[in-house]
């Protein structure tokens, strides 16, 4: 069999011949260190041999380690991919994102809080939001802070507050601005900002990569929230800005 110009391969039923002119011994040798095991030598010599045993120790070796990768590979897709839709940190950017820890730092500060200040504690997820969280838990998050921002126009348009042009659509500062006026307390303020935060990482993310409990979780700090404002709102007192 001619496998090149002036290299032949005589096949027998014990060995493998490579016939090879004296010029091209150096790039068989080659051939041979290219695609089976350097570890296995082989003198290239004009119409040199290798017996069948030989040739197959040399492909098997060459070939074993790709062949495990591959295999590796082929059993731990599965797993694997299962297992990275779950992860709860994510990194965006230069952003670390861990919603899970973010939600539970709200939930223990209400929990622990609102007993303090004599406040309602949180509210189970309003339904709609919670049978929303199990298809599409991202939409159920960033549709619970829209709920919130609503309650915090609805709390300036009730108390007759306006704020300067350069503020109107800066909704964080004005809530801190109403913190400072004393229209709301430092409760109410430090929760907006965490939800606020979690709303923006939310915003990066896709619905695998969010869990059920969590888009639960800020529906229900969501809806505290917004109770909150709207308790406030017959309390407060219009700030002098």
């Amino acid at each position: 069999m001619t496998i090149g110009r002036n290299v032949g391969l005589v096949i027998s039923r014990s060995r493998v011949r490579f016939l090879v002119p004296a010029p091209y011994k150096k790039g068989l040798a080659a051939m041979q260190a290219l695609f089976f095991d350097p570890h296995v030598t082989t003198d290239v010599t004009e119409g040199s041999c290798m017996d069948w045993m030989q040739f197959i120790a040399a492909l098997t070796a060459s070939l074993a380690w790709p062949g495990a990768v591959l295999a590796i590979v082929l059993i731990l897709k599965k797993p694997i991919a299962g297992i990275l839709p779950k992860i709860r940190s994510f990194k965006y950017g230069e952003l670390q994102i861990d919603l899970e820890e973010k939600l539970k730092e709200v939930e223990i500060t209400l929990a622990t809080e609102a007993v303090k200040q004599e406040v309602p504690p949180p509210p189970p997820a309003p339904p709609k939001y919670a049978q929303l969280a199990m298809d599409a838990p991202r939409a159920s998050m960033l549709l619970a802070w829209m709920e919130v921002e609503k309650a915090v126009a609805d709390f300036l348009d009730k108390r007759g507050i306006e704020f300067a042009p350069r503020f109107k659509k800066q909704q964080r500062v004005q809530m801190r601005m109403l913190k400072d006026y004393g229209d709301i307390d430092d409760l109410t303020y430090d929760t907006y900002v965490k939800l606020s935060k979690v709303r923006n990482d939310a915003a990066h993310l896709q619905d695998k990569q969010i869990d059920y409990d969590e888009a639960v979780s800020m529906s229900s700090s969501c809806a505290w929230l917004v109770n909150r404002l709207e308790a406030l709102a017959s309390e407060s007192r219009k700030p002098q800005a």
